[in-house]
This record gives C-alpha cells, sequence and structure tokens, in this order.
C-alpha cells in the first residue's frame, strides 16, 4: 500500500479544484508549479505577520472555496477582486518582490472593505454618476477604478504598508484622492480635469460577485439572498481595528482609516444624544421647584434641578453651503435634545466669515423660532471667530455644537471644553473634537 506524501495530497487538491473551477467559477484555473507555491506560502506568511488588520479581513470573510485565500488565473493581468474572493495571476503577481505583492493584497482588500466593487456595479449598470447638486456625469468605469485606486494607495502608503509597484506609477497622487475622501468625489475631480488614466494595469476590479459564485461565498460574509452582510463586514472591520490598534504598526494610520470606515453605522441623531449624556450629565427632578412650562398651563409638575447642563452653545455656520432641510432637521432635533437638558443659557450664534449675531435664548423651543428670522451672512467660512468670542466673554460652554460642511478656517488650538461638529459633508476632516455626519 501506498501513502500518499504531502506533495500528492497537494497536487491532488489543485486537481480537484481545477474541476470544480470549470463547472462553477467559470474562470481559468492556473495551478501552481513548485517555485510558485513557495512564494505564494511566503507571500501569505509576510502577510499575516506585517499586516494582521487585512489579514483578519482576508482570513475571516474572504476564503472561498477549500477555505483558499486566493484563486490562481490567467483570467486578470496580475490580480483583481469581485468583492468576496481574491485573484491572482501566478505568472505575473508572483513574481513581483515581496513587499509589492504585500502592497498589492492590502490593496485587493481595502476595495472589499470600502464595498468598491458592488459600488462600480451599481454605477456601470446605470451608465451615470449623479451628485447633489445636480450634476449628472457620465461613467467611465475605468476612471472610477483609478478614482478608486487613488483613495486605496493613499492610505496604504500613508500607513506605510509594503511598497507601491512600479506598476501602480501615476495611481498614487493625493492632489487628486486621499484616503479621506469618496470615489465619486475624486471621480469628479478627474472627470472636470480630464485626468488621462495612467498606463499599466495594477488590478481589475470586477463586476460584483462575478467570479465567486455564491455557494462557494464565505458564509459569514453573505446574506441569505446572497448579497453583502453589513453586520459581519462591520463586525470584522471593527476587530481588525482594535488589532491595528493593539500592534500599531503602521503608526495610526491604518486605524483612523477603519474607524472612519465604521463612523456612518451609528445614526447621527444617537451619536448626538450619546455626546450631551456623556458631556452634560444628567438631570434630576424634584419638587422644590416646579416646571415653569407647565405652571403657566395651571399644572404643578417637578422641574429637572441637579447635574443638568449649565451653558450650551450652537455654532451655525451661515455661509450658504447649508441647506436649508439640514439646517431645519439639525435644529429640530437639538431642540429636543436640549429640552430634556434645561440648560440654564443657551447661546446661538451665527458665523460665515466674521460672527454675524448672538442669540441669548431662554428656552430650547426659541431655536426653530429665532431660525425663521432667516440665516444672516452669506460670505466665507470661518471657524475662529465663534471660539474667539467665548473667548473674550470667558465663556466656557458645557459644550459647543457647530453645524458645517466642514470647509473652513479652524482655530490653532482645541479649545477646554467640548466640541460636537454636525457636519453635512461625508469628506471633511476636523482637528479636534467629535463629528456627526448628517444624513435626511
Amino acid at each position: 500500500m501506498t501513502i500518499p506524501t504531502a506533495l500528492d495530497r497537494e497536487e491532488a487538491r489543485e486537481l480537484l479544484l481545477e474541476e470544480t473551477a470549470r463547472e462553477e467559477y467559470g474562470l481559468p484555473f492556473v495551478p501552481l508549479s513548485e517555485e510558485q507555491r513557495k512564494a505564494w506560502e511566503e507571500t501569505r506568511a509576510a502577510f499575516l505577520w506585517r499586516c494582521p488588520a487585512f489579514s483578519h479581513v482576508l482570513y475571516t470573510l474572504m476564503s472561498t472555496i477549500d477555505n483558499e485565500l486566493a484563486y490562481f488565473t490567467d483570467h486578470v493581468p496580475i490580480a483583481g477582486t469581485d468583492g468576496f474572493s481574491l485573484f491572482l495571476n501566478p505568472r505575473t503577481f508572483l513574481t513581483l518582490p515581496l513587499a509589492e505583492r504585500e502592497f498589492l493584497m492590502a490593496h485587493l482588500v481595502a476595495h472589499c472593505i470600502l464595498d468598491h466593487l458592488h459600488l462600480g456595479t451599481l454605477l456601470r449598470r446605470s451608465g451615470q454618476v449623479i451628485y447633489a447638486d445636480g450634476l449628472v456625469l457620465a461613467l467611465d468605469h475605468i476612471m472610477l477604478a483609478l478614482a478608486q485606486d487613488f483613495i486605496v494607495n493613499d492610505m496604504l502608503v500613508s500607513a506605510q504598508i509594503g511598497t507601491l509597484p512600479e506598476v501602480a506609477v501615476g495611481r498614487h497622487e493625493p492632489s487628486f484622492g486621499k484616503a479621506t475622501e469618496s470615489s465619486i468625489d475624486v471621480y469628479r475631480k478627474l472627470h472636470v480635469a480630464s485626468e488621462p488614466s495612467p498606463g499599466g494595469d495594477l488590478d481589475s476590479h470586477l463586476e460584483a460577485g462575478e467570479g465567486t459564485p455564491k455557494r462557494w461565498r464565505n458564509r459569514k460574509a453573505v446574506d441569505a439572498d446572497g448579497e453583502k452582510n453589513q453586520a459581519a463586514w462591520s463586525a470584522a472591520i471593527a476587530e481588525a481595528a482594535e488589532i491595528e490598534r493593539l500592534q500599531g504598526r503602521h503608526g495610526g494610520a491604518l486605524s483612523r482609516f477603519l474607524g472612519q470606515i465604521l463612523v456612518p453605522k451609528v445614526h447621527w441623531r444617537d451619536k448626538i444624544a450619546a455626546f450631551f449624556a456623556r458631556e452634560t450629565g444628567r438631570s434630576r427632578y424634584s419638587w422644590r421647584k416646579l416646571d415653569r412650562h407647565m405652571i403657566i398651563r395651571g399644572i404643578g409638575a417637578p422641574a429637572r434641578i441637579g447635574e443638568g447642563a449649565n451653558l450650551i452653545i450652537i455654532g451655525v455656520d451661515s455661509s450658504g453651503s447649508i441647506t436649508e432641510p439640514s439646517l431645519r432637521l439639525f435644529l429640530s432635533e437639538i431642540s429636543g435634545i436640549l429640552d430634556s437638558l434645561a440648560p440654564r443659557r443657551l447661546l446661538l450664534l451665527w458665523c460665515d466669515a466674521v460672527l454675524q449675531r448672538v442669540d441669548d435664548l431662554e428656552v430650547a423651543e426659541q431655536l426653530l423660532t429665532i431660525r425663521s428670522l432667516g440665516a444672516p451672512g452669506g460670505g466665507g467660512t470661518r471657524f475662529t471667530p465663534v471660539f474667539d468670542y467665548l473667548a473674550e466673554q470667558e465663556l466656557c460652554p458645557d459644550a459647543l455644537i457647530y453645524l458645517t460642511d466642514g470647509d473652513g478656517e479652524f482655530p490653532p488650538d482645541a479649545p477646554d471644553y467640548p466640541v460636537l461638529w454636525g457636519c453635512i459633508a461625508d469628506d471633511r476632516s476636523f482637528p479636534f473634537g467629535e463629528v456627526v455626519r448628517l444624513t435626511l
């Protein structure tokens, strides 16, 4: 009786993969030579050691047929993904320097984390990109892929993961696309600039799920209908962010990137409520003081006392970039929350390039009344006048809430009091404070 060796078992497994590929994937399968297999094992080991966060996502959600981490095929020039699997061309990918292979593996996983392939598939079906200001651009899928590559490459270069491959020269240009931007906004900049696509192939952006049959997709990664399971991906990304935080291999750049992905999963109303609960404490009721709102109705009721807010400041960017629906919705929500806090004093500061008006309110309900008078301003945007006013008046609020699109001049240093930015734009960064992305 002949006992099969490890090499025999490996060859048998590859034959099974090749046969399954013909039936399931529909993509040509390329078996690895002994030299290529060694290069792949070297790649896997280096990626696991040097890129633990991306490795966690890859091992947790993206392994497919027979628990393989990648499918080898000559269907892609070098590498590619369909959002569920990695597709590698062994003749080209495995001949790259090891650091470039690490970079490209992380590049593919990042596309999957950001759901770029699904977005690209949806846009290709519609054939156009529609923006909030009414601009409609015809879709150029090559330019869209370039925009997505700019974002991912900037993140990887900033985090110092591997080495940007030589074939990717021209696909890292922060002036066109940064890690903090959305691919749609970068696409717009490229379209306006008529930026030609750089030569060379980096990775192939396949249709979402094109290469991975539903029956072979990781069960954690998909819902019952075979679509992406957002809860599972969010959990994996959160775990990856924690792994990155604990190991701290990349100077915090990757942790910030992964953290930004998770922020939109929490509704902004919940974040505002949590901010106030944490920063201003909770009030309590006492019959020693009657509620002034109820007294005027002839009803005696206990009023809130104790650890409620003392002074709350609301700053409003009145430069004209804040839409009326956003402003109305935001002030309505703040009115309800502040009414429950019953701050002793509430100031509303309108500011564009200069401080336009200060409204001293008695109750939160006046927010909507004062809003009906109109927003003064309409010029440029600077945030410093609001902070300067509070310093000049020697005011130290329990919290400052600032509604803006985030495009303006910030103070050089963070204040001593908590700051919450209510931002209507998705791609703005703030030097301090907490940020809530507002959506209608």
